[in-house]
């Protein structure tokens, strides 16, 4: 099952975007801060985070953002490479 990564301090969003993921057939991933939002993220590699970039906790969404932006070139380059086969 597809999976979409929530980081978020806020338990009613969690909640609220968690029914209408999982109404839709996706598994949610929950992280509670930054840190655990990475460890999730490299773990369970979702298709989408969906990211609080306000959490009061740490900074790590920076890291989180730019990791992602690295798996998606990466993905996108296999992709690519298996069209030109």
């Amino acid at each position: 099952m597809k999976k979409i990564l929530i980081a978020d301090d806020n338990e009613d969003i969690i909640d609220i975007l968690s029914n209408y993921i999982e109404r839709e057939g996706y598994e949610t991933v929950v992280a509670m801060d930054g840190e655990e939002a990475l460890q999730l993220f490299e773990k369970e590699q979702p298709i989408l985070v969906l990211l609080d970039i306000m959490m009061p906790k740490d900074m790590r969404y920076v890291e989180l953002f730019e990791k992602a932006q690295t798996f998606q070139l990466s993905l996108l380059r296999q992709e690519e490479k298996t069209l030109r086969e």
